[in-house]
């Protein structure tokens, strides 16, 4: 169980001490990490304008959160359904499709899916296409 005093920690030892990178990282709840913001003091997390990126890449570093025993957790947009997604230059894509393709180094035949049994993972060696999945 993590505490409040850890929660603290991780705020002040953050270079992004937003809500959504420190609960990610810690496994708890996006009000408990605002509640123990306000605690401290510190102000509420206010998104800003939306930094420009020159690629996919860049952009997937700038939101994937490293996470335990290689997982990686997403901190940028997702769909209603919670999937994942990317957008750069009025393209969208998930961000499970751009990862299988940067550690595979080829497209996934059809939809990339995670193996690891974490939702929301998108650790590129988490991730399988079709034809992984379907040994062929």
């Amino acid at each position: 169980m993590i505490t409040d005093q850890e929660i603290a920690a991780a705020l002040d030892a953050a270079a992004d001490p937003s809500d959504r990178s420190v609960y990610l990282r810690l496994g708890v709840g996006a009000q408990r990490v605002a509640r123990v913001r306000a605690e401290l003091g510190m102000p509420p997390f206010r998104r800003g304008p939306r930094p420009r990126f020159a690629s996919w890449a860049e952009l997937y570093k700038a939101y994937a959160v490293p996470l335990a025993d290689g997982h990686v957790g997403w901190a940028g947009r997702r769909t209603g359904r919670s999937e994942p997604v990317m957008r750069l230059r009025g393209s969208t894509e998930t961000t499970a499709r751009h990862a299988f393709r940067a550690q595979h180094g080829r497209e996934p035949v059809g939809n990339a899916r995670r193996t690891c049994g974490l939702p929301g993972c998108v650790a590129g060696a988490h991730l399988a296409d079709r034809r992984m999945r379907e040994g062929w």
